[in-house]
């Protein structure tokens, strides 16, 4: 439905244009005098008929010329857009700015520039800094030969945006701005560019009969939510994509092109993180009219591999296979877990890992398709080993050594702790722990308590004044920073405070013998 009022809206302009006939020449009167040496005759400033209709905006200028203007909000007020002539541009017959408020603006915005035949004229119309300001549809059209320029920057497009490209070298950007409906996009004869950047598009997007020929596709950081289409139907285009681009719907590029995939990515643990993959929605999909054939796909990107195989895949790569992976963290002797993956980048096939020189430690092994080493390493020390990456493809491998230190467990070796009186201050004990990886941090276990008004920090130092008499058990556990730990149960006794219970004593005679009292 939509692309049919887009074609009713083209076959009105060309009718407006041409007289609306086929076959008929319209005699077109000059609008410099009567003496003229061609049809497209120079003005010094070309004209823009602006209007809000409907809650719409049309901006038209039929007539051959330059054209340059800016939409953007006022600088002062932004619930104001502004309409700004640039060089060798009126509005509504002046070079003053078209101002409506913004909150007018709630239809389709209409833009039909018209540069003409000759070609050294063009037509320029940006979006700036709208942000959600374009509720609904674009309709972007620019007629004639000249090097034409359409951009939409920081400017969310609520509706479709159908874009029409004339002849002559032109351009369109889409640079962070959204666009909530479908994405028509055509171009016609001339080496044309379309760049999108950061931009995030909900329906799907289709280059409309373009790129035809020595034209230049670039997606930076783009969000393809729907579905992706490009005809390409003559050769010398480009598409350039670059690594953090989203194509989550399905794509299909038809006709031939140099697809360039900018940017490494890395393999981890060998798998090929691939770039297109036929069949499956998430990836990009090759689905040219006739047989797809190599020869109309040039991968001119760096580090870039074609695979023609079905299914078809594009994936990034170096020339060589490299291990990334340069060391491996210690380990605690019997403790379980320990998982890391020898990364690589390179290589055009699958990977195949194995220890080249040296042993792993006891316990831990090397996955030959992955290149995880993994397992629980059972005795403590120091192994020195080397990993060898084979590209199965061609031969070629690539090797590096590490030195796995596995530490000895750790073990708490104070067994007992001393007792104390109650209310006597200055209890100061250190749980002492040994083997382990990394620093070791001392916590009670859980259920247990110490004796009221004593503390353990962190360090495994037990401190305070006890505040009540009697016996306490207690479980105190040492833990290293990768998890292994140790348990030691201890017992303290906090006894009565001393209390001297003879109150009297008797009295005695002078030079008497025999005194004899116990306190």
């Amino acid at each position: 439905m939509v692309s049919t009022l887009w074609q009713q809206y083209l076959n009105s302009l060309w009718r407006r244009t041409t007289g609306g006939q086929a076959g008929r020449k319209r005699r077109r009167t000059a609008p410099c005098g009567p003496r003229v040496e061609s049809l497209e005759c120079r003005m010094l400033l070309s004209n823009i008929d602006a209007k809000l209709i409907l809650g719409g905006l049309h901006l038209t200028g039929l007539t051959p010329g330059t054209r340059n203007v800016t939409i953007s909000p006022d600088a002062t007020n932004p619930a104001i857009v502004n309409v700004t002539p640039g060089a060798d541009t009126t509005i509504n017959g002046s070079t003053a700015v078209f101002q409506f408020p913004a909150s007018r603006l709630t239809n389709s915005v209409f833009v039909t520039f018209n540069t003409g035949l000759g070609g050294s004229r063009q037509s320029t119309i940006a979006f700036n800094n709208l942000g959600s300001t374009l509720t609904d549809n674009v309709f972007v059209t620019l007629l004639g030969k000249g090097g034409d320029s359409v951009a939409f920057n920081n400017s969310n497009i609520g509706g479709s945006l159908f874009s029409n490209l004339g002849g002559g070298n032109d351009s369109l950007a889409i640079i962070n701005s959204d666009v909530g409906g479908l994405a028509c996009l055509s171009t016609s004869s001339g080496s044309d560019s379309i760049d999108v950047q950061q931009s995030d598009f909900s329906r799907p997007f289709h280059l409309n009969a373009g790129l035809r020929g020595g034209d230049t596709l670039s997606i930076d950081d783009a969000t393809f939510n729907r579905s992706f289409s490009a005809n390409l139907w003559k050769s010398g285009n480009t598409i350039n994509v670059e690594q953090d681009t989203t194509l989550a719907g399905a794509t299909t590029f038809n006709g031939p092109a140099s697809f360039n995939y900018l940017g490494v990515t890395s393999r981890g643990g060998g798998g090929d993180q691939n770039i297109g993959r036929q069949g499956d929605n998430t990836q990009v999909v090759f689905n040219s009219r006739s047989t797809f054939v190599g020869a109309h796909v040039t991968i001119s990107g760096a580090n870039t591999v074609f695979s023609q195989s079905d299914p078809k895949l594009i994936f990034s790569t170096q020339t060589a296979v490299a291990i990334t992976t340069t060391t491996l963290p210690a380990w605690t002797e019997g403790l379980a877990g320990y998982n890391q993956t020898i990364n690589t980048i390179g290589g055009t096939g699958p990977l195949l890992f194995s220890v080249s020189q040296g042993t792993l430690p006891a316990g831990l092994t090397l996955n030959a398709n992955s290149g995880v080493i993994s397992g629980q390493p059972a005795a403590a020390g120091n192994s020195t080993f080397t990993v060898k990456a084979l590209d199965t493809s061609n031969g070629e491998f690539a090797t590096q050594p590490y030195t796995l230190v596995i530490n000895a467990p750790v073990l708490i070796t104070t067994t007992t702790l001393p007792d104390w009186t109650q209310n006597q201050a200055g209890y100061n004990q250190t749980v002492v722990a040994t083997g382990g990886t990394g620093a070791r941090t001392f916590a009670l276990a859980a259920g247990s308590s110490l004796p009221a008004g004593l503390t353990l920090s962190s360090a495994g130092v037990i401190t305070g004044t006890p505040t009540a008499i009697g016996s306490s058990t207690f479980t105190v556990q040492a833990t290293d920073s990768i998890g292994a730990s140790d348990t030691q149960q201890y017992t303290v006794a906090i006894n009565a405070p001393v209390l001297i219970t003879t109150t009297t004593l008797p009295d005695w005679t002078q030079n008497q013998a025999g005194y004899n009292q116990t306190v």
